[in-house]
């Protein structure tokens, strides 16, 4: 009897072996081996920090000066502050990988966001405590002078320099907040330093900074003077007073309109630059252009980025002489600045001559279409000049009774109604 009951016993778990392997499982001593687990607890000052946020990232570039950390696991530290990151793969990292980090935040800001380096083991537990530091925190109201919603506005602090060792943004210390709904903000996780200024935007308002002399929003000063200096030391907790955003920004002027080929086909990636700003062309040859332009007289001017379509000014040419004067009244809407374009037109010159005589070929291409265009083209160099009819895209100029020597005649093309035309200097040697 126990001789047959051990063999069923062993019978028994050879069958469930059989099935770990054919069902494509990983017994769980194999599987622990591929993954890790990071435990810790998160302090400041020697106390737990309960619920903080801890962040796990990976950097995967093989670049030691350009690390691209990619976060992989998040968790919550509990009461007790104690945080575990479980199930973290462990992929092979490229040569030159920074490894791993853990970065430590908490929802109030009281504490400095916190890196550090850490070793995950395959398919072992390490322990990572993190001891965070203080941080500041600015608080107070902010109100819209026009009475909506302050939700919509921004708080950011600026500063000139790096503030992470790996420069990664990620990395960063808190340098910006929203406002909630009741005007409130809490801007938290501030090192101790001393940031450019502190600035307020969003929504229909355009920026503005903080001057902690005056107590309340001005004009944002290039030189950086320090009236608008915020200056934070560590825990430091600084209450501003109500503050009111009143800079709106300028009132935007939209300007549509469609560019086409001289057929009225619709062209595609056009470039309309007016008074500074630009927009380009759907596929149905429309735009829209909406900038803030001061009152005034413009003109639009439209190019192609791939050249094949000749640049020009709305209302007038490729020669660009003529322009459409576009009188702009702030939020006053203009429609209607279409155009249409001619093709870019590409040469090749071929010349021979022999004593006193030379002749120069010009073949000519449509680069919208690959065709052979019309028209006429001068040739002029020292107060002669012929005029010849461009044939399938071909003409011919014979010149004799020349100087021995180098002429750079001007060849001048004056285009037809679907081709731009050009001027362009051949260098000619005369024997």
């Amino acid at each position: 009897m126990t001789s047959i009951s051990i063999h069923r016993h062993l019978a028994a778990a050879g069958l469930a072996a059989f099935a770990l392997l054919a069902g494509g499982l990983v017994a769980p001593a194999t599987a622990a081996t591929s993954t890790a687990t990071i435990t810790g607890v998160v302090t400041l000052e020697g106390s737990p920090v309960p619920f903080a946020r801890v962040q796990l990232y990976r950097d995967n570039s093989s670049d030691t000066e350009h690390p691209e950390f990619v976060r992989v696991k998040t968790a919550n530290s509990d009461s007790s502050g104690r945080y575990t990151l479980s199930k973290v793969k462990l992929p092979k990292p490229p040569a030159g990988s920074k490894g791993f980090r853990v970065v430590v935040t908490d929802r109030p800001g009281n504490v400095l966001k916190t890196v550090r380096v850490v070793k995950p083991k395959k398919g072992k537990t390490v322990t990572r405590n993190v001891a965070t530091s203080r941080a500041a925190v600015v608080t107070g109201t902010l109100a819209r002078s026009d009475g909506g919603d302050p939700s919509v506005l921004t708080l950011d602090v600026v500063t000139d320099d790096e503030i992470n060792d790996d420069h990664v943004p990620a990395f960063d210390f808190a340098t910006s907040t929203s406002v909630n709904a009741d005007g409130t903000f809490s801007l938290g996780g501030l090192a101790p330093r001393t940031y450019q200024r502190l600035t307020v935007s969003g929504g229909p308002y355009d920026l503005q900074c903080f001057d902690f002399v005056a107590a309340k929003l001005a004009e944002c000063d290039p030189r950086f003077p320090d009236s608008q200096r915020l200056s934070t030391a560590t825990g430091e907790k600084r209450a501003l007073g109500g503050i009111t955003a009143s800079k709106l920004l300028p009132v935007e002027t939209s300007l549509s309109g469609k560019v086409t080929d001289t057929s009225g086909k619709a062209l595609k990636g056009m470039q309309v630059a007016i008074g500074g700003a630009v927009a380009t062309t759907r596929s149905s040859g429309r735009y829209t252009l909406r900038a803030a332009l001061p009152a005034g007289t413009y003109e639009a001017f439209v190019s192609d980025p791939k050249t094949v379509w000749a640049a020009q000014y709305i209302g007038g040419g490729p020669d660009k002489t003529v322009k459409q004067q576009i009188v702009v009244t702030p939020g006053q809407p203009i429609g209607n600045l279409d155009t249409s374009l001619k093709s870019f037109a590409t040469v090749k010159t071929a010349t021979s001559s022999s004593k006193g005589t030379t002749t120069i070929a010009f073949r000519i291409t449509r680069k919208a279409t690959g065709s052979a265009p019309g028209g006429s083209m001068t040739l002029a160099f020292e107060g002669t000049s012929q005029t010849a009819t461009v044939k399938r895209g071909k003409v011919v100029f014979t010149f004799t009774g020349l100087p021995k020597g180098t002429l750079r005649p001007r060849a001048t093309y004056t285009g037809t109604s679907t081709t731009a035309g050009f001027s362009k200097t051949p260098k000619v040697a005369v024997k």
